[in-house]
């Protein structure tokens, strides 16, 4: 099995104290760590306590930027993990993917800096596969919910920040970036119904509204001219009892059409209002948050 191979060499690599740095080894073991997390044997605590031990080595080493690759790979790959247990079926898919991605990305650097520093080139036996499909079958059942995942994540991302130790490029940082607004939504949990609620409210009224400007604009450009060349084809003898309906229609909206319509075009604009103002704060609030 894949996974098994990765733990193994990482494993591997992770015990070799005497022929590689302290940096290198340190990303392994929590590699190995972080497997373990993900597969339900290790608790929340103790992943919080290896995850803050890995920084303090990291932030040691004035070599870090070199293992820094690898470090952010495997940090987005817990990310996507953790994500696609709790995100929408139709997402889930694109989070394992990523997962995939990014813990390959990781172990095929581990390997490739255990043999720069060591000169004994590790054979790289994982050649993709379903990696996320892989652990996730071997994993314990473990109950998650949105909120405590981003809480966990964003800890850790200030965390990083303020000790310096995110990659030039992070992958981590854009994996979460990129999920903002799941983000906010999960640490504001009512903001969510109203957003809900006004996008649903704006779009019914929008919707109504449409059909009648819609409907106006037909019987005004469509309607009353083919009536009016029948009418003439006519001598005026058949049609002009409906043309003049069509103008009596379209003359009233033109002077009562606001005062009808006008609670339905506040409320759209009321709605519309809000969903905006809730997508400028998401942006606010992640400006924040990425400081």
């Amino acid at each position: 099995m894949n996974i098994r191979i990765i733990k193994q060499q990482v494993y591997e690599i992770s015990q070799m104290k005497e022929e590689l740095s302290e940096s290198l080894i340190a990303v392994s073991r929590f590699f190995f760590v972080s497997l373990s997390y993900l597969q339900g044997e290790r608790v929340a605590e103790s992943y919080r306590e290896a995850f803050e031990e890995t920084c303090k080595i990291l932030q040691k080493e004035e070599a870090f930027y070199r293992v820094a690759p690898a470090w952010d790979a495997l940090l987005a790959a817990v990310f996507y993990y953790r994500q696609a247990m709790v995100c929408h079926w139709w997402q889930r898919e694109r989070n394992g993917l990523h997962f995939s991605l990014s813990l390959l990305d990781c172990y095929e650097l581990l390997l490739g800096l255990s043999a720069e520093e060591t000169g004994e080139e590790m054979v790289c036996e994982v050649r993709g596969g379903e990696l996320f499909e892989e652990l996730f079958l071997s994993s314990r059942p473990v109950t998650l919910s949105k909120k405590e995942v981003w809480k966990e994540f964003l800890r850790m991302y200030r965390h990083l920040r303020e000790k310096e130790l995110l990659a030039a490029e992070s992958h981590f940082e854009y994996a979460l970036m990129r999920n903002k607004r799941s983000l906010f939504m999960t640490r504001f949990p009512w903001m969510k119904t109203v957003s809900n609620w006004s996008t649903a409210l704006s779009i019914t009224l929008g919707t109504f509204l449409l059909i009648a400007l819609v409907r106006i604009a037909y019987n005004l450009c469509v309607e009353f001219p083919i009536l009016r060349l029948m009418s003439l084809e006519r001598a005026g003898k058949v049609y002009d009892r409906k043309m003049v309906e069509v103008l009596l229609q379209c003359r009233s909206f033109m002077d009562n059409g606001i005062q009808v319509f006008g609670s339905r075009v506040l409320f759209f604009c009321s709605a519309f209002l809000i969903v905006v103002g809730i997508e400028y704060m998401i942006e606010k609030w992640n400006d924040r948050m990425c400081r």
